[in-house]
């Protein structure tokens, strides 16, 4: 599902005006966890105006999707969310300036959404490359951290995916919900052959021991959480100190909205938390300096663990999907490699992991 420049050009025209020429076009290459094949982001520059510009396309998609199914969500989906997290949260996100899912002029749903500055950095490429220096560092992180607290003060009355029909299904109970979920992703891996049936009776096996002892119960409101965030979706304007022998100033432009993959649930499934993370900045800014840390006790840190296993298998799964499809391609090796790895190892902790 590519998208031609000369597409992207009648897309900026129709939005902008004819005038709105693109100097560049390119896709965004994301490796981390939220890549996906079924979403694709081109970065537009038209430098004539100083503006840029994202354009998220996908393909058409189905109508409905279960609730025990972790599908990624349409752009109809995102596109209401970007509106709640624009109107409701400081977590910064791209203006929205059009939307169409008619496939009456392209093959393709989209999204345009205009970019608050040009030369914004990912926060991952400013760290791989040492361009920050740890002041810098722990600010962004303290920053990112009073943006996610911002997110997940969204909630909703039902635990599940966004753009799912709440019907006779709808669960109010997040140990339900994660139960079906996981469930399903279980499911599809193992009748695809994808992980070995032995891992999945170990797997299934703790988890009746994890909701015997109601492990995932504290988690009574539904909070909006991006699963799959990462370091690449975060966005960094670097600018010129405000004088001689001080640093280059910093701070968060933007997410980008790589929003396929998100849940309305607990707080700690948010992909930030994943050990070795948070930093104590990242920390700090979520709980918004009253001190103290987000895990207290062993049974959180069991929960976590369930968080960073359930993250591997949407990775595994989304590959797979990748693969029946044929839209696999080598930005899938790193996120598979981290996956088949921490799964194992995940099983293994949770055999005797404290859930009470």
């Amino acid at each position: 599902m590519d998208v031609t420049r000369q597409q992207a050009q009648d897309i900026v025209a129709k939005t902008e005006g004819d005038d709105a020429v693109i100097e560049q076009f390119h896709e965004i290459c994301n490796r981390r966890f939220s890549y996906t094949s079924s979403i694709r982001f081109y970065k537009i520059d038209v430098v004539l105006r100083n503006a840029s510009y994202i354009l998220a396309v996908a393909p058409k998609t189905p109508g409905s999707i279960p609730v025990s199914v972790m599908q990624p969500l349409s752009l109809g989906t995102i596109r209401d969310l970007l509106s709640e997290i624009s109107n409701n949260t400081k977590l910064p996100v791209p203006e929205l300036r059009s939307f169409d899912d008619s496939l009456a002029r392209f093959p393709f749903h989209y999204l345009f959404l205009r970019l608050p500055t040009p030369n914004a950095q990912s926060l991952s490429s400013l760290r791989s490359s040492g361009a920050l220096t740890p002041p810098q560092d722990a600010l962004l992180d303290l920053k990112l951290g009073t943006s996610i607290r911002s997110l997940h003060s969204l909630q909703n009355d039902w635990f599940g995916v966004p753009g799912t029909q709440p019907d006779e299904d709808v669960c109010y109970s997040w140990q339900d919900t994660f139960m079906l979920l996981l469930d399903g992703l279980l499911c599809e891996l193992e009748s695809s052959g994808e992980i070995q049936r032995t891992l999945v009776e170990d797997i299934r096996r703790y988890l009746s021991r994890a909701i015997g002892s109601f492990l995932f119960e504290d988690a009574e409101v539904p909070t909006l959480v991006w699963v799959t965030g990462s370091a690449d979706d975060v966005y960094v304007q670097v600018s010129e100190p405000c004088g001689p022998n001080q640093e280059a100033r910093v701070d968060i432009a933007y997410v980008l909205p790589t929003f396929d993959r998100v849940v309305w649930g607990d707080p700690m499934l948010e992909a930030f938390f994943m050990p070795p993370g948070p930093s104590k900045a990242l920390e700090e800014g979520y709980l918004e300096g009253e001190g103290g840390t987000l895990i207290v006790f062993p049974r959180q840190r069991t929960k976590r663990m369930w968080y960073t296993l359930f993250l591997a298998l949407v990775v595994l799964v989304e590959v797979r999907r990748d693969k029946e499809k044929g839209e696999g391609d080598n930005r899938t090796h790193q996120k598979l490699y981290w996956a088949r790895e921490i799964l194992p190892r995940c099983v293994e902790a949770l055999k005797d992991a404290p859930c009470h």
